[in-house]
């Protein structure tokens, strides 16, 4: 009974199950919800959605900052010993998956907000909306290195494990344009 057990390959784990389409799916309904809220009483959304987007933004750099932490560890074996590998992996997926979710927020909070106005390729084209430039136009290059970084997991069997880290260590010149 044991040698079937042992020849049984693991099930790869799925440390952030559906909370990262639960947090998109959960934010548009937020900032839907705000907006018709406003619309029904004749007021702006301002300032709560500005609020939000700025409590996205700051949960969103500490996942990256979690996920290239958690990334170095399992690279590096830092974190072999304790609290090891299996949990470093498990909390890295996680962190990355969420980063997604809480990036999709920043940008509908910010689409939504009528503080600062931003037309929808000011959200996605750098150095283009005149708000806080250049930092503003950082955040938007670390969003599309962290897009860029996120399509690569489904795409590792197609490019190879040579291209899909190549792809990794954008996550360096991402998390420096994220800080700045």
């Amino acid at each position: 009974m044991a040698s079937t057990l042992s020849q049984r390959p693991a099930a790869r784990p799925d440390p952030a199950g559906g909370y990262p389409i639960a947090v998109v799916a959960g934010s548009g309904i937020i900032v839907a919800v705000l907006m018709a809220a406003a619309a029904w009483l004749g007021r702006s959304p301002s300032p709560i959605t500005w609020y939000l987007a700025r409590a996205a933004g700051i949960m969103l750099y500490l996942l990256v900052w979690t996920a290239v932490v958690t990334g170095l560890g399992m690279t590096t074996g830092l974190f072999d010993r304790w609290p090891g590998r299996g949990i470093v992996f498990s909390l890295h997926a996680f962190a990355t998956n969420l980063t997604y979710g809480f990036l999709v927020l920043h940008l509908l909070s910010l689409a939504a907000d009528t503080t600062v106005r931003f037309a929808p390729q000011q959200l996605v084209v750098p150095f283009t909306s005149g708000w806080r430039e250049p930092w503003t136009g950082f955040g938007i290059l670390a969003a599309g290195l962290a897009v860029l970084i996120g399509v690569s997991f489904p795409l590792k069997r197609f490019i190879g494990q040579r291209a899909w880290r190549a792809l990794h260590v954008l996550s360096f010149p991402l998390y420096v344009l994220a800080l700045m």
